[in-house]
């Protein structure tokens, strides 16, 4: 929908999501597949470089969001547990809520609570895909939204999670 759009992805996708999507995701004209990790440098000239940082997430990944923040990409996240510690919605970020979120199991190895994402090891929910298609969507055709979102997310982090707060 979007031919003047570029997407970038930096994952490393399951053995069986890269089977069953691998094909169809290299045909994309406007796709940057980067699946090795990358060092910081690379990280934040993509950050700096995009208009929004997609994190569709089932899990908190604190430290992606305040890079992204940090700088000033636009957040399109979703509602995971723990995001609303550092994002708030319509205002440093766009959220969109999970079709199921990750619940937690003891690990009684070393007595610790995890998440567990086996109910996503079954596949994606069409719940969720359709209002995360419809959320880049909305960001895409608003430029001045993106701005909006840019400036706060980017204030919020110097305010609230800078080294002289902590």
């Amino acid at each position: 929908d979007y031919p003047d759009a570029r997407l970038t992805m930096r994952t490393t996708l399951p053995p069986s999501i890269h089977e069953a999507f691998g094909g169809f995701l290299n045909s994309i004209p406007n796709l940057t597949w980067i699946e090795p990790a990358i060092d910081d440098a690379a990280l934040f000239d993509l950050l700096l470089d995009a208009d929004v940082f997609l994190l569709p997430a089932a899990g908190l990944h604190s430290l992606s969001l305040l890079r992204a923040m940090a700088t000033g990409a636009v957040i399109l996240t979703a509602d995971a547990p723990g995001v609303e510690q550092f994002v708030r919605p319509d205002e440093t970020c766009h959220r969109v809520p999970l079709f199921q979120p990750a619940w937690s199991v003891w690990d009684p190895e070393t007595g610790l609570l995890r998440q567990s994402y086996k109910v996503y090891e079954e596949g994606h929910n069409q719940a969720f895909v359709a209002p995360l298609r419809d959320a880049m969507a909305a960001l895409l055709d608003d430029p001045d939204r993106r701005a909006r979102l840019r400036r706060a997310a980017r204030s919020d982090v110097l305010a609230r999670f800078s080294l002289q707060q902590w």
